[in-house]
This record gives structure tokens, sequence and C-alpha cells, in this order.
């Protein structure tokens, strides 16, 4: 949408790169990737805030507002009402946000894995085993061990971990296993999808992403996942 906006690719890493205040010419490209690289990960763990923004919004908009961000967990709803105040010499700004009431605050740290005490900046094996369900804890536990053993990098989020490739597997404290297979090449990625979406326990989230429950009844799905992923990872 912002290819077709700004009418090249190039113009609109180029409208990235300001918003970003990224002046280095080298650094750009390599910014604006790392910039849509964190955009993708948020949207995939469901980390997106949404504002309604207007000079005054309408009664029953603010009642939505505030309904939607108890309801949701990860995503915060917000209203911003922005109002123009013009003096002889001055003009004022003056903001007010809408949706922050304590029972949304209450709902969305009862669903944050910090409520257990788990950081909210990173996890590490310890935290990320001791919060996520039991049943799911052994599995996790054996993939970390798989990936040491197998010198894959780890890399630890917020509420998970990723292993090998850029957002190919990702292992979630809520008791997931999602595979995201558009990065690999054309041939692999049809094989692994069509393996995956075979398992009883896979479903399908959006376009791309694979997901499998590991529970006491989906285990088997989970560890044939894993082995299909580490036919990809090596």
């Amino acid at each position: 949408m912002l290819t077709d906006a700004q009418g090249s690719p190039e113009k609109a890493d180029s409208c990235v790169a300001k918003h970003l205040e990224i002046s280095a010419e080298p650094a750009v490209a390599e910014q604006v990737d790392g910039f849509w690289n964190k955009v993708e990960a948020n949207l995939r763990e469901g980390n997106v805030r949404l504002l309604f923004v207007a000079d005054e919004l309408p009664r029953d908009l603010k009642k939505l507002i505030e309904f939607l961000n108890e309801q949701f967990t990860n995503i915060e709803v917000l209203g911003v009402e922005l109002r123009q105040y013009v003096g002889p010499e001055v003009k004022a700004l003056v903001s007010r946000v809408i949706g922050q009431s304590e029972a949304a605050r209450e709902q969305k740290a009862r669903s944050s894995p910090s409520r257990a005490g788990v950081s909210s900046v990173r996890l590490n094996r310890e935290t990320f085993l001791n919060h996520c369900p039991p049943e799911a804890a052994d599995f996790f536990a054996k993939v970390l061990d798989e990936a040491e053993n197998r010198r894959l990098p780890v890399f630890w989020a917020k509420e998970s971990f990723r292993v090998g490739l850029p957002d190919f597997l990702r292992c979630k404290i809520r008791g997931n296993l999602d595979i995201y297979p558009p990065g690999l090449p054309e041939q692999l990625r049809t094989d692994v999808r069509s393996q995956l979406l075979n398992l009883p326990s896979a479903s399908q989230s959006g376009r791309f992403i694979i997901k499998i429950p590991v529970t006491h009844e989906t285990l088997w799905d989970a560890e044939k996942a894993w082995d299909i992923a580490l036919q990809v990872l090596g």
C-alpha cells in the first residue's frame, strides 16, 4: 500500500527512512528492513495499538473504544481527542486519551506473562519454561536442547523464542508452535506447508502462518512439525 502511494519501492523506503530519521546512506536499507521485520513480528504476535484520532470523538465511539480495550489482551484500542484552541497570538493543541480505564489495565495485566513474574522485555530459557503450560514445557525444553546441540541460534522476544532462520519457527509461551514458510524457496515452501497441514492439529492462521498447539493430545504433531522444521534448519 505504501509502495503504491509513493509510486515505487525506493520512494517508499525513502519515506520510511525519513520517518525513522535515517540519514546515513549505507544504513538506510538495513534499518528500513529491520523496521518492517519488527512490524511483521508485532503483527504476528498480536502486539498492536489501534488509534482513533479526531478533534472530537462521538459518544458511541468512545463507549466502543473502552469496550474493545477491555476485551482485547495484546491489542490496545485508544481514542485521542485533539482539540485546538486559538488566541490572539497563540494556538494550542490539547489532547485527551480515551480508553485507558482501570478495567482495561487489569485485563491486560491478567493476560500478560508479566503478571506471573516474566520480564516484559526479554525472556530466557528458565523464565520461558517456568511460565509456559506444563505439557508444553518438556517439548520446548527439547527444542532448545536440540537447537543448542546443532548450534542453531535462538532469538528471545517478549513472549516467544525463534530458532534458526529469521521468523521461520516461533515457540510461544502460551503453548503454541508457529511456523512461517514464505521465506523459503518456492518448492521447499510448498513441500513444508503440505507436510505441516497434513498434521491433524495443524491450522492455518492468516495467509501464511501454520499453528500447532502443544498439548498432551497434540504432542505427536508438535514433535513431527519440529522434525520437519529441522530438515529446513539443518
